[in-house]
């Protein structure tokens, strides 16, 4: 069955779907979304975004000197504040104020992650690249506070939103929380959403 299997599958999809937001669907469209921007905001941005970069490598590589690290994030997210502080109208400090959110999210602070992913929302429009995307980290932090129903509410904006993007990631969510909370028909009925409305999804693949 349907529950059975994502029963099953549930922690090696949470997983890749994680890596594909942090990493692949964010880093993949920047250049494109900062096609056409003030210079001074977008080499500020660069500048800060070169070395987040290089703090997920060294994440990946090795975990030796976690307390380094962790002051190197906490560098990073102060620098990525001023960027969007002094260019917030640009969209390269929008981008920054969006990957301040991805620091703290992966430093655990999950409270400010959503205060600044909010943000984030407030000054973007629901068409724009991001917005799916900004809205399933929302719930990932609500998930991780333990707040299901906050989680639940974030996911359902995404399957209402303007575009198929992580629609059925969001499918897939809602049904492991429904399930979580032993409501079998309404975690069905989203596992079968994904099936009839996403059959291309990697995720029935």
């Amino acid at each position: 069955s349907i529950v059975n299997w994502t029963v099953k599958y549930n922690k090696a999809i949470i997983g890749s779907i994680t890596a594909v937001l942090l990493l692949i669907a964010i880093f993949s469209m920047v250049k494109y979304y900062l096609k056409i921007q003030d210079k001074k905001a977008e080499e500020a941005y660069y500048s800060v975004y070169s070395e987040y970069e290089k703090l997920l490598k060294t994440e990946d590589k090795a975990k030796a000197d976690k307390t380094k690290l962790e002051e190197e994030k906490n560098k990073t997210i102060g620098k990525l504040a001023e960027v969007y502080n002094k260019f917030s109208g640009q969209t390269s400090g929008k981008l920054a104020l969006l990957n301040e959110g991805h620091l703290l999210f992966e430093s655990g602070k999950f409270e400010e992650a959503v205060k600044t992913y909010e943000k984030f929302l407030s000054a973007i429009s629901k068409k724009d690249l991001f917005y799916n995307l900004t809205l399933d980290s929302i719930a990932h932090c609500h998930e991780e506070l333990k707040n299901s129903d906050k989680a639940l509410e974030y996911y359902e904006k995404i399957t209402s939103s303007n575009f198929d993007f992580l629609k059925d990631v969001a499918h897939f969510n809602l049904g492991r929380l429904y399930e979580g909370k032993n409501n079998k028909e309404q975690a069905v009925k989203n596992y079968k959403k994904i099936k009839e409305s996403y059959p291309e999804s990697k995720i029935v693949a």
